[in-house]
């Protein structure tokens, strides 16, 4: 695990699945379309979860890089407005060498301005490095984080032909894509937001009801992988969720019996064969829960904070 900005992904998707307002509705149901058909039966590892934040990193970056390409185009038009009108040399832009803090940075930079000659182009490098450093997509940035692979998009931008940088970022965009860096870094994002997200029942609940709202299938009790209980037991502390009985003797003693991995949303609710649907409860819990849609929010602390005992 290494964590490219996930915390931020993991709040944006726990509010979208909580209060699903209407600028998000949209959305949703774009995944809905995508992925809720292709529903499995049987417990699959690639959880419903990890396919939903897959889905959800990209749209946040994408929606995020946009947001700054927009600010980026608005310091290039303000450059040229800027030299159109005869008012600014930039010649306190070219002495941005003075504020770098690597000599690389200061040598790509005085690089480019040489190769390139036209002063629309010279506009858009002299944006890029408005803030004393390169301006970097957060895909690149993730690319680097995670594959150590050299940012492009500057380059890309300067060698294309498009007058729209939003039109250059999507031909980017595209290419990552094409050669299966956009799905790497998707997929990574995924598996981090999935380690987070999955010890929040509360969200899981929650995730889980959208999910039973989003389709009309009807799902049987099917074998639980040994994968899938190694899972739910460690994250529920081998602890009931409702009560709070220890659970572990059961597990190790009685071969399980007593014991029993629940649908925090039902079957009969809507509910389904995922990793992310389940719980730990006793005997007693998981009679009185039935058919119900319900789960806790009381944790375990890793140590009692208030007790000075070593």
């Amino acid at each position: 695990m290494k964590y490219f900005n996930v915390y931020y992904y993991c709040n944006v998707v726990s509010n979208i699945i909580q209060y699903q307002t209407e600028e998000f509705l949209v959305n949703l149901s774009e995944f809905s379309h995508l992925y809720i058909e292709s529903i499995p039966e049987n417990y699959k590892k690639e959880s419903i979860l990890i396919l939903f934040c897959q889905w959800a990193a990209g749209n946040i970056m994408e929606e995020d890089m946009f947001d700054d390409i927009k600010s980026l185009n608005q310091q290039i038009e303000k450059l040229n407005s800027q030299r159109n009108e005869n008012i600014c040399d930039n010649s306190d832009i070219d002495d941005l060498h003075n504020f770098f803090d690597l000599e690389g940075e200061n040598k790509k930079y005085h690089g480019l301005l040489k190769k390139h000659e036209q002063f629309k182009k010279q506009n858009i490098i002299r944006a890029i490095w408005s803030e004393g450093a390169e301006y970097t997509l957060q895909i690149d940035k993730a690319l680097k984080f995670y594959f150590d692979h050299e940012p492009q998009f500057t380059e890309w931008l300067l060698d294309s032909d498009e007058e729209l940088i939003e039109d250059i970022l999507y031909e980017y965009l595209g290419e990552l894509k094409l050669t299966g860096w956009y799905e790497a870094v998707m997929e990574k994002i995924a598996h981090e937001m999935f380690y987070i997200l999955f010890l929040n029942r509360e969200f899981l609940l929650k995730f889980n009801e959208y999910i039973a709202r989003t389709h009309d299938n009807e799902y049987s009790h099917v074998y639980t992988p040994k994968w899938v209980e190694r899972a739910v037991f460690h994250r529920d502390r081998g602890k009931c969720t409702f009560c709070r009985r220890d659970l572990t003797s059961v597990y190790s003693v009685m071969e399980e019996r007593g014991l029993h991995y629940d649908h925090i949303v039902s079957l009969e609710q809507g509910g389904i064969n995922d990793v992310s649907n389940l719980q730990l409860l006793c005997d007693k819990c998981n009679l009185s829960k039935s058919t119900g849609v319900r789960t806790s929010d009381i944790y375990q602390n890793w140590f009692d904070i208030l007790d000075d005992k070593q």
